[in-house]
């Protein structure tokens, strides 16, 4: 894959619900922004808290830095994932209700892809997100630790290419269909 536009790039994918933390990842956006990092975040998907988030980005001023890029084809994030992308992002958390996303496939997708995944310590994630060997993961509602290590990756291309070829060998190993 031709990652030359690769470089800053952070992506995620999932509906637009509250388990999915997307605010969190938003506020940490704003973080990194803040400490003069160069980076680019899409968060592809629908649902019910677009206008919320859109608002999200709007008081942050982080226009043209963080786009919600509403639901795409399967094939576009596979694009996206492959060529556009230097860190897989998901800020999972627990609802109010206290529902979460127990197995996000979409972080094997990402480390399939060969991406190292920024996530948090919730659920199914630890183990599908080995921690310091095919990713980096914080507790969640940590918007500030989230940031930490979006900016770990994102300057440390070496880093990320490691974490990104363990990914792909761990999701051959245990989720081969």
């Amino acid at each position: 894959a031709d990652r030359s536009r690769a470089a800053g790039g952070i992506l995620s994918v999932g509906r637009l619900i509250e388990k999915k933390g997307y605010d969190d990842l938003i506020s940490a956006c704003a973080i990194l922004r803040d400490r003069g990092l160069n980076f680019r975040c899409r968060i592809v998907g629908e649902g019910p808290l677009e206008d919320d988030l859109k608002a999200l980005i709007s008081n942050l001023r982080l226009q043209g830095l963080v786009e919600l890029a509403g639901p795409l084809p399967m094939q576009e994030i596979t694009r996206l994932l492959a060529e556009e992308t230097q860190v897989f992002a998901l800020a999972c958390k627990t609802e109010r209700d206290g529902g979460k996303d127990n197995l996000p496939t979409v972080l094997m997708e990402a480390m399939a892809a060969s991406l190292p995944c920024v996530s948090t310590r919730l659920a199914g994630v630890p183990e599908m997100v080995l921690e310091g060997v095919t990713g980096l993961l914080c507790e969640e509602k940590q918007p500030d630790a989230f940031a930490e290590l979006l900016a770990k990756l994102l300057q440390d291309a070496g880093l990320c290419e490691k974490m990104g070829e363990a990914g792909l060998k761990h999701a051959k190993r245990h989720f081969a269909k």
